[in-house]
């Protein structure tokens, strides 16, 4: 009844008595403002209006006990809730709301740059913000903009007994329906557009359309796409790269003849390979003893340019030692023409040998023998010199010496596969010099013969580079 007492002298000092009549119902313990049945010590019907400018509204406990006051700042624009602890003379704002609806709890108003924001020096038992389910569900926090009234985005998080099975999803949803975009598990993993990762980065594809893997970007050059298709596909610009087979691990580089233009014949790499220096050495960088082989890219790159390539990002140089295989290889055929004719040379030169022998054994001499059979001089005379320079880009000169009395001579010119792409028959005798211009011929290396009278007297091989 002392609130109800101050409460009516209050108003008595502001309207007068006889305003109050028929107002105000007394009770024996409560008192009713605009109502003749009070529930509570003072029960008012009707609004109640505290002047902000002139004063506060307290609750708490008194003699300098533990107190609320509300009150409000900026003209009234700024409510605020502050809170004096007891036996001290504080009044701390702890939360406020202006007249935009901003909220900000802990700090002050003028602080607050959100709708909602919070002061607190937080830890990992205190947070800012706790989200607690009570029925064995997901903590869910969602997102949605007016402007697209059916998409949402949700983070949901289902703490449980083990950070295995612990978890937390990031759901998007619209008008094609909704799924987890990714998950995070306690134990670290994480799951992009999947569920349940079994590693610290788990992609589940969903299909292997190239994009749909992981993605690489640079802001400057095309993308590099990396795909599950059975094998680990690499893509550049949306461009098959190659493969990393799954059945033994082999990297199997795109080589096919659908993706490739311009293809030409590889040029002479025997005599490049001969000047290559294969070296033993170790990086820099390891601290390793064990040594390793290859090439130094400066000294390969004037020889097999095509092999060598300079890492603009790295400002390095760098080999395609794979490519050298075909290098190998184009060597290998080279060295297999060369041998052949020299086997060619070899089993002529025997079979020369073998009817000497037998000439000289039936006590004939060879000049009868060739004379018998209607050839007028040993092949044996006649020689053939290397061409000369050698190699060489447009002309080159050959020298060879012929018999004064061989009825015929002819000197051919072919291409490593043994097509003929010249025939000179040589109708001078003795020493003779034959000028060859190439300025048709593709660069590569060529095979020329000396024929006498139907025998060959030797074959040589020249290099012609463009």
């Amino acid at each position: 009844m002392k609130y109800a007492a101050l409460l009516i002298l209050l108003a008595n000092l502001a309207l007068g008595p006889t305003s109050l009549s028929g107002q105000i119902n007394m009770k024996s313990n409560s008192v009713g403002f605009f109502t003749d049945a009070p529930e509570y010590d003072v029960d008012i019907r009707g609004h109640f209006f505290i002047r902000s400018n002139s004063g506060n509204f307290h609750i708490g406990i008194p003699n300098n006990g533990n107190q609320w006051k509300l009150t409000t700042s900026g003209v009234g624009k700024v409510l605020q809730f502050r809170f004096k602890p007891e036996g001290t003379n504080l009044n701390d704002i702890k939360m406020s709301m202006s007249g935009e609806g901003d909220v900000s709890i802990g700090g002050l108003h003028a602080q607050a740059s959100a709708r909602l924001k919070l002061f607190l020096n937080s830890s990992i038992g205190y947070p800012h913000l706790l989200l607690t389910e009570d029925d064995g569900d997901y903590s869910r926090l969602s997102f949605e903009n007016t402007s697209f009234p059916d998409s949402r985005w949700t983070i949901a998080a289902y703490p449980t007994g083990s950070a295995t099975t612990s978890r937390v999803n990031f759901w998007f949803q619209d008008t094609d329906g909704g799924q987890d975009v990714m998950t995070v598990r306690g134990n670290g993993n994480v799951g992009i557009m999947g569920i349940s990762p079994t590693a610290r980065l788990h992609l589940h594809q969903q299909g292997q359309v190239v994009g749909q893997g992981l993605r690489f970007d640079d802001g400057i050059n095309q993308d590099w796409d990396i795909t599950h298709g059975y094998a680990l596909r690499l893509h550049y610009g949306g461009n098959l790269r190659g493969t990393f087979l799954a059945t033994t691990g082999e990297y199997v580089q795109a080589s096919d003849g659908r993706l490739k233009k311009n293809v030409k014949a590889m040029p002479d790499a025997l005599s490049r390979v001969m000047e290559l220096k294969p070296s033993t050495y170790q990086f820099q960088e390891t601290k390793a003893k064990k040594k390793t082989l290859g090439f130094i890219a400066q000294e390969a790159a004037p020889l097999f340019p095509e092999l060598v390539h300079y890492i603009e990002a790295d400002a390095l140089y760098g080999v395609n030692y794979a490519g050298f295989s075909v290098v190998a290889i184009k060597a290998i055929q080279e060295l297999k023409l060369e041998m052949d004719a020299k086997d060619e040379i070899i089993t002529e030169l025997k079979e020369k040998m073998a009817r000497l022998e037998k000439l000289l054994t039936e006590g004939n001499t060879a000049q009868n023998y060739l004379r018998l059979n209607g050839k007028a001089v040993p092949a044996e005379k006649a020689t053939l010199d290397q061409n000369v320079p050698n190699p060489f880009a447009l002309i080159t000169t050959i020298s060879y010496h012929i018999p004064e009395d061989a009825q015929r001579a002819v000197l051919q010119i072919s291409n490593e596969n043994g097509q003929v792409l010249q025939q000179l028959t040589i109708n001078q005798r003795g020493p003779v010099r034959t000028t060859v211009d190439a300025a048709e011929l593709p660069a590569g290396t060529y095979i020329y013969s000396l024929w006498v009278d139907g025998q060959v007297v030797g074959t040589k091989k020249m290099l012609l580079q463009k």
